[in-house]
């Protein structure tokens, strides 16, 4: 079982932020925390729950039974699952990922959770749907901006929001990289794929329609040694800029990797060495947002990315610097611009 700790921007442990249990976490866009845990508060090992907690660490009562739902227990609907991964759906409604054990098999399955964690019982039977992949963990799960549901364990699979598998994705929906990875999903949709190969770092890009991606390193892979050392990846983020951090471990002590971001377009590689920040007004925003560019700026790309960092708008090609944020609901977020020198930074207030 794991802990759930906040620190502060120092580094160090912010004691006002009580101590919970908790293995996967995901955030909102309103900043609230969702922790799933495979232990319950005394940490026996009885129970799978979902939390979800202010960000102070406080249950958030609009949630469950005081800011928990049991996942797993005797008599519940979703008796067998276990070792849950928390994704956040629009709406902030909640998709957990998780292993799901049947009369000899144990299958990777989806529970649809609405926002104050009440199962959806318009998707799968009864808010569960149990698919046909036999899975004994998750590394990762994402949904991407169109709701299709990127999943890694041992393989790299794609499933369609009603939890079948998209057959758009290598034919089949299944990836098969050779080993386990962790996933992240660039700006552009392809997909990238951290794990372990032969004791070095070994990162893959995908593209959308699951085969490897020929630009990227050497035929979609790059692989990374330290000091002929015993390697391990086990996460995988991307930087404000683009840059693809790998974390894991050598030889027991903790290790990490930066990459370019290999993205087709260039726009993040070529800013890469200069960033600028920018003034977003009004600010908290309520229907329009406007972009104070400098006058020397030739903006060619936007995006807007939530708390979390998941991708919620973009646009190839920016005309006017006042954008509608009516859409979005109420939260923190990032914007960046680029226009193929730099990229400009700014973050800003939904109500």
């Amino acid at each position: 079982y794991g802990f759930l700790r906040q620190f502060n921007a120092d580094g160090f442990l912010d004691n006002s932020f009580p101590i919970h249990s908790g293995d996967e976490i995901a955030l909102q866009a309103d900043g609230k925390i969702l922790a799933a845990s495979r232990t319950n508060d005394d940490f026996s090992f009885h129970e799978t729950s979902l939390y979800r907690l202010h960000f102070n660490g406080l249950p958030d009562s609009t949630f469950g039974t005081n800011g928990k739902v049991i996942i797993t227990s005797s008599g519940s609907p979703a008796g067998g699952a276990y070792s849950p991964f928390p994704a956040i759906l629009p709406n902030d409604n909640i998709l957990i990922g998780c292993s799901f054990s049947e009369p000899g098999a144990t299958k990777l399955a989806f529970l649809k959770y609405d926002s104050s964690g009440v199962l959806d019982g318009a998707f799968g039977s009864n808010g569960i749907y149990v698919t046909d992949l036999e899975e004994w963990g998750i590394n990762s799960l994402i949904v991407q901006p169109d709701g299709k549901i990127l999943f890694s364990g041992s393989v790299i699979a794609r499933f369609n929001p009603d939890g079948s598998l998209d057959t758009s994705f290598d034919t089949d929906g299944i990836v098969l990289p050779g080993f386990p990875t962790h996933l992240a999903l660039q700006p552009d949709g392809k997909i990238l794929a951290a794990g372990t190969e032969n004791h070095d770092f070994a990162l893959l890009r995908y593209n959308e329609d699951g085969s490897l991606d020929n630009d990227f390193g050497q035929n979609g892979l790059v692989k990374t040694d330290f000091n002929n050392g015993d390697d391990k990846a086990n996460a995988i983020a991307l930087q404000s800029d683009g840059k693809i951090l790998v974390a894991g471990d050598s030889d027991g002590d903790f290790a990490i990797a930066r990459y370019l971001s290999g993205l087709e377009s260039g726009v993040f590689e070529k800013a890469e060495t200069d960033m600028v920040s920018i003034q977003l007004f009004p600010n908290p925003a309520n229907d329009f947002l406007t972009i104070g560019l400098p006058d020397n700026a030739h903006p060619s790309y936007l995006e807007i990315l939530d708390a979390s960092g998941r991708l919620v708008a973009s646009q190839q090609y920016v005309k006017k610097l006042q954008i509608s944020v009516r859409h979005l609901p109420s939260g923190y977020y990032t914007v960046r611009v680029a226009d193929g020198q730099r990229v400009y930074i700014g973050k800003f207030i939904k109500q």
